[in-house]
């Protein structure tokens, strides 16, 4: 054989020992590493073990497309109710206009601590007690002074 003519068988026979060499080191360390772990996603149903055929006269007929559309809009109704649900945002409170009670009375008893009110005439009153009475009674609303 003449140098041009093995050429061609030198070069395939080195990108043959490098492809042997090299899927043997792959092989090497992944027996190193040891198996891949599975996710949890993949299901038996998925793997490759096979399957057996199921038997065609105990299988359910098959579905119109109606049929198949409502049942897969059933089961996702099914999984969004058993979704948990968790509020989006904080929901501000509703401001709430104080209620005023009409026709109170100074010194009359009152259930509502807190409550406001107006006399016949017009004076502001509150619902509490005071320190040296612990009765609940309408009392007259006292404007802070000034300094």
């Amino acid at each position: 054989m003449t140098e041009l003519s093995r050429r061609p068988l030198l070069v395939a026979m080195t990108v043959l020992t490098a492809l042997t060499v090299g899927s043997a080191g792959i092989a090497t360390a992944n027996a190193l590493a040891g198996p891949a772990p599975v996710p949890a996603s993949v299901d038996k149903a998925t793997s490759n073990a096979p399957t057996p055929t199921p038997d065609p006269s105990r299988s359910a007929p098959p579905l119109s497309p109606k049929q198949l559309a409502a049942s897969k809009s059933a089961e996702a109704a099914r999984v969004l109710a058993a979704m948990p649900r968790k509020p989006v945002g904080v929901t501000p409170k509703p401001k709430v206009s104080p209620s005023y009670v009409e026709g109170v009375q100074i010194g009359e008893e009152c259930t509502a601590p807190g409550a406001v009110g107006h006399t016949l005439d017009d004076t502001l009153m509150t619902c509490g007690p005071t320190v040296t009475d612990t009765q609940n009674r309408w009392r007259k609303v006292e404007p802070p002074t000034r300094r």
